[in-house]
C-alpha cells in the first residue's frame, strides 16, 4: 500500500466577483488531498528457462503540477491590462504627442515626460483602480481529486537451450480522473446550428477550471524482444512495440488557454476519450553491438540502434482559408469562446483518426577504453553519431509531423520537417571515471 498526501500553506488571492458569480471560491489547493495506492506485484518461476512476472495496481498520474500555478497567477486580483485603444490613442482620436497629456511614471533620466519615458494618466489611474481588462481568471475545481491509473501487467522471459531470450509484456492501464481544463463559465443553450454544433453562452465571469475528466481513458501496450548473446562479443535484439492509447485532453502546454485550445473537438468543452496524440502504434527496433580487444586489456565497442515507428496521429480540422474552408471556429459555436482557428473537427469525424507518415533511423557509437592514471580509475574515448542515416544521405532519417496534431481540411501536404530529429549530429569525447 502506497499513500500520497499534498499539502501548501499558500493559496490563490480570492477574487470576490468571482465568488458572487459562481457561488465557491478561487482559492481552492491541493491542500489535503490523498490517495491510497493499492499495489500487488508477483514473480514465477516456471522453470530454469522460463519466469512469469506481473501485477495490479493503482498509480498516481497526470498529477497537474505546473498547471496548479496558473491558479495563482490569474486571479484578476493582482493584475489588470490597460490599453491605450481604450483611451482613443489607437483609433486616431487623440495622439501620445497631444499637449493635453499628462505623463506619470516617469523615468528619472529621461530627457521629458513624454512617449517612451512615462505612462499617460489616464492609463495610470485605470490599472490603479482595477478598471482594465483582464484574462480570463483561473482556478482549481474545489472538488478535484489526484489522477490516478489502473495497471495490469503480464509479461514472461524464456531462455531457448542455445541461450537465446524472449521477452514479452503487456500493460493494460486504466486512466481515472484525468486532469481537463475546461471554460467554467460555458453554458449550452440546448440549440444547435444548422451544421450540428452547440450554441453557447457565458452568464458568468470568463474563466478556466482545472478540473477532473467525467471519462475514463484507456491505454494498452504489448511488447515482444527477442536477443542472442555469442562468446565472440556479438550481441543481436530485435524488438516490436504496439501501442493503442487514449486520452481525454492531451494537456500539451503549461497554460490553461493553450491546454484548452490546442487540440481538436465538435464541441470546445467537450469530455470524450480519443486517440492520444503522443500515440505511437507500432515501433519495430534492432540493436547491434560488439565488443572485442583490439588492444590487450582494453575493449572497444561498436552499437548500431535502429527503429522504424508509424507517425504520430493528427486531426483534420475546419481553418480560415479559401472558400469553401473560409470557417471561423468561433463562428461556429454562435458564440467567442477565445479559439484560435484550426480546432473544429467536422461533425461524426473523431480526434487524431489520421495517420502520419512513418519515420526511421539508425544511431552509431564507438567506445574505445585507454590507460587511466591510477588503478580504479577507467577512462574511454568515444564518438556517437545520432541519425547516422541522415548523414549517409540527407534525404534519409527525416521526421514529419504535423504540428498540435491539427491540420486543415483540403491540406494536401499538412506535415513539417521536425528540425532536431531530422539532423545528424556527431559527438567526440573522453570519459574519465575515478
Amino acid at each position: 500500500l502506497r499513500y500520497e498526501w499534498y499539502t501548501t500553506s499558500d493559496a490563490p488571492d480570492e477574487n470576490p466577483a468571482f465568488t458572487a458569480d459562481y457561488g465557491f471560491s478561487n482559492s481552492a489547493t491541493l491542500d489535503g488531498i490523498g490517495l491510497l495506492q493499492p499495489r500487488l506485484g508477483f514473480n514465477y518461476t516456471v522453470s530454469d528457462a522460463t519466469e512469469l512476472r506481473g501485477g495490479l495496481g493503482l498509480f498516481s498520474g497526470g498529477n497537474p503540477n505546473v498547471w496548479l500555478s496558473n491558479n495563482y497567477s490569474n486571479t484578476n486580483t493582482l493584475q489588470t491590462s490597460v490599453r491605450g485603444r481604450d483611451f482613443g490613442f489607437t483609433d486616431g482620436s487623440r495622439s501620445l504627442f497631444d499637449d493635453d497629456v499628462v505623463y506619470l511614471l516617469t523615468e528619472d533620466t529621461a530627457p521629458v515626460a513624454g512617449p517612451g519615458y512615462g505612462i499617460p494618466s489616464e492609463l495610470v489611474e485605470a490599472a490603479r483602480l482595477g478598471q482594465g481588462s483582464n484574462f480570463e481568471i483561473n482556478y482549481l475545481d474545489p472538488d478535484f481529486v489526484i489522477p490516478s491509473e489502473w495497471k495490469a501487467a503480464l509479461g514472461m522471459t524464456h531462455v531457448t537451450d542455445n541461450d537465446v531470450v524472449f521477452e514479452a509484456d503487456i500493460i493494460f492501464s486504466i486512466f481515472q480522473d484525468s486532469a481537463i481544463t475546461l471554460r467554467g463559465d460555458l453554458e449550452e443553450t440546448g440549440e444547435f446550428t444548422d451544421a450540428g454544433y452547440i450554441i453557447y453562452e457565458s452568464p458568468r465571469l470568463d474563466s478556466f477550471e482545472l478540473t477532473n475528466a467525467d471519462v475514463d481513458a484507456t491505454a494498452i501496450s504489448i511488447s515482444g524482444t527477442v536477443s542472442k548473446a555469442w562468446d565472440n562479443g556479438v550481441q543481436i535484439t530485435a524488438g516490436y512495440n504496439f501501442n493503442d492509447a487514449e486520452d481525454v485532453n492531451p494537456m500539451t502546454s503549461a497554460v490553461a488557454f493553450s491546454n484548452y485550445n490546442n487540440r481538436a473537438f465538435t464541441n470546445p468543452n467537450e469530455q470524450v476519450a480519443s486517440t492520444s496524440d503522443f500515440n505511437i502504434e507500432h515501433r519495430f527496433t534492432f540493436d547491434f553491438r560488439i565488443t572485442r580487444e583490439f588492444f590487450e586489456g582494453f575493449e572497444t565497442s561498436f552499437n548500431a540502434f535502429g527503429l522504424i515507428q508509424s507517425g504520430t496521429p493528427f486531426s483534420l480540422v475546419f481553418n480560415d482559408g479559401p472558400a469553401p474552408l473560409d470557417i471561423n471556429s468561433n463562428d461556429i459555436f454562435g458564440f467567442t469562446p477565445f479559439l484560435s482557428d484550426g480546432n473544429v473537427l467536422p461533425i461524426g469525424a473523431e480526434r487524431n483518426d489520421q495517420d502520419g507518415s512513418w519515420w526511421s533511423k539508425v544511431d552509431v557509437s564507438i567506445f574505445q577504453e585507454i590507460p587511466s592514471l591510477k588503478p580504479g580509475h577507467s577512462a574511454n574515448v568515444f564518438l556517437i553519431i545520432d541519425n547516422f542515416t541522415n548523414l549517409l544521405n540527407d534525404e534519409w532519417g527525416i521526421l514529419e509531423e504535423v504540428p498540435f496534431n491539427t491540420a486543415t481540411l483540403g491540406d494536401p501536404n499538412p506535415e513539417f520537417r521536425v528540425g532536431d530529429a531530422s539532423l545528424w549530429s556527431m559527438r567526440i569525447g573522453i570519459n574519465y571515471r575515478f
